[in-house]
Protein backbone atom coordinates (compact mmCIF):
# COMPACT_ATOMS: atom_id res chain seq x y z
CA UNK A 1 0.00 0.00 0.00
CA UNK A 2 1.60 3.71 -0.83
CA UNK A 3 0.64 6.61 0.67
CA UNK A 4 0.40 9.97 -0.95
CA UNK A 5 0.93 13.11 1.13
CA UNK A 6 -0.42 16.31 -0.67
CA UNK A 7 1.43 19.03 0.73
CA UNK A 8 0.38 22.00 -1.99
CA UNK A 9 -0.72 24.32 0.81
CA UNK A 10 2.25 24.16 3.30
CA UNK A 11 4.03 24.28 -0.02
CA UNK A 12 1.93 27.31 -0.77
CA UNK A 13 2.07 29.03 2.81
CA UNK A 14 5.87 28.66 2.55
CA UNK A 15 6.11 30.39 -0.84
CA UNK A 16 4.12 33.49 0.72
CA UNK A 17 6.52 33.55 3.48
CA UNK A 18 9.41 34.01 1.21
CA UNK A 19 7.89 36.07 -1.17
CA UNK A 20 6.84 38.44 1.63
CA UNK A 21 10.81 38.28 2.98
CA UNK A 22 11.76 39.07 -0.41
CA UNK A 23 9.34 42.22 -0.75
CA UNK A 24 12.07 44.79 1.11
CA UNK A 25 15.20 43.45 0.31
CA UNK A 26 16.46 45.44 -3.09
CA UNK A 27 19.83 45.50 -4.16
CA UNK A 28 20.18 49.48 -3.34
CA UNK A 29 18.79 48.47 0.26
CA UNK A 30 21.18 45.55 0.69
CA UNK A 31 23.98 47.89 -0.33
CA UNK A 32 22.46 50.25 2.34
CA UNK A 33 22.42 47.75 5.08
CA UNK A 34 25.73 47.15 4.27
CA UNK A 35 26.99 50.79 4.76
CA UNK A 36 25.12 51.32 7.80
CA UNK A 37 26.77 48.08 9.17
CA UNK A 38 30.10 48.65 7.73
CA UNK A 39 30.56 46.27 6.28
CA UNK A 40 32.25 44.56 2.85
CA UNK A 41 30.68 42.56 0.61
CA UNK A 42 32.78 39.99 1.80
CA UNK A 43 31.73 40.46 5.49
CA UNK A 44 28.02 40.15 4.05
CA UNK A 45 29.02 36.64 1.92
CA UNK A 46 30.92 35.20 5.22
CA UNK A 47 27.86 35.95 7.10
CA UNK A 48 25.71 33.89 4.98
CA UNK A 49 27.86 31.37 3.67
CA UNK A 50 27.86 32.68 -0.06
CA UNK A 51 30.56 33.50 -2.53
CA UNK A 52 31.44 37.44 -2.70
CA UNK A 53 30.51 37.12 -6.06
CA UNK A 54 26.93 36.33 -5.49
CA UNK A 55 26.50 39.51 -3.48
CA UNK A 56 28.60 41.66 -6.11
CA UNK A 57 25.99 40.34 -8.67
CA UNK A 58 23.01 41.10 -6.84
CA UNK A 59 24.14 44.27 -5.74
CA UNK A 60 24.96 45.28 -9.00
CA UNK A 61 21.66 44.58 -10.65
CA UNK A 62 22.52 41.03 -12.33
CA UNK A 63 21.63 37.92 -11.56
CA UNK A 64 19.58 37.51 -7.81
CA UNK A 65 20.66 35.30 -5.71
CA UNK A 66 18.03 31.71 -4.99
CA UNK A 67 15.24 33.20 -3.01
CA UNK A 68 16.68 31.20 0.24
CA UNK A 69 19.75 32.73 -0.22
CA UNK A 70 17.96 36.50 -0.52
CA UNK A 71 15.84 35.02 2.89
CA UNK A 72 19.38 33.91 4.53
CA UNK A 73 21.29 37.96 3.14
CA UNK A 74 18.00 39.15 4.87
CA UNK A 75 18.44 37.51 8.30
CA UNK A 76 21.85 38.18 8.74
CA UNK A 77 21.42 42.03 8.06
CA UNK A 78 18.43 42.13 10.89
CA UNK A 79 20.82 39.73 13.33
CA UNK A 80 23.22 42.48 12.87
CA UNK A 81 20.81 45.25 13.73
CA UNK A 82 19.28 46.20 10.36
CA UNK A 83 15.43 46.38 10.42
CA UNK A 84 13.64 46.59 7.11
CA UNK A 85 11.00 48.85 6.89
CA UNK A 86 7.83 48.46 4.61
CA UNK A 87 6.85 50.73 1.82
CA UNK A 88 3.69 52.82 2.21
CA UNK A 89 1.09 54.76 0.30
CA UNK A 90 3.46 57.79 0.56
CA UNK A 91 6.60 56.32 1.51
CA UNK A 92 9.43 54.08 -0.20
CA UNK A 93 10.60 50.95 1.72
CA UNK A 94 13.55 52.04 3.90
CA UNK A 95 16.17 50.62 6.78
CA UNK A 96 17.09 51.32 10.05
CA UNK A 97 19.47 50.51 12.55
CA UNK A 98 17.61 48.63 15.76
CA UNK A 99 18.53 50.31 19.43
Amino acid sequence: MTFVFDNKKARKRQLLCVEKSLMDITPSLCRAARALLDWTQADLAEAVGLAPETITRFERGGRPPHPNNLVAIREALEAAGIEFLPETKTKGPGLRVRK
